[in-house]
């Protein structure tokens, strides 16, 4: 692992959580104060709608999603 000062250090005064509820909708974002590291990934699932041999409509919406 390469020491500190061999690291590029992006700045990470602006970072926000939110939580989704039970209804599916989110509550409101939260700063995350005091942020050293963060890490997230998410899955995405399309829906495709074709016409005349070609897509003419695309939706992608979020599956899951994990952080820490």
């Amino acid at each position: 692992m390469a020491n500190y000062q061999e690291r590029i250090i992006f700045g990470m005064s602006n970072i926000h959580y939110a939580l989704k509820n039970e209804s599916g909708d989110y509550d409101v974002p939260v700063a995350l104060l005091g942020a050293k590291s963060i890490e997230c990934s998410y899955s995405a699932e399309t829906t495709e709608i074709s016409a005349d041999d070609k897509v003419v409509y695309s939706l992608s919406t979020l599956a899951s999603g994990e952080g820490r």
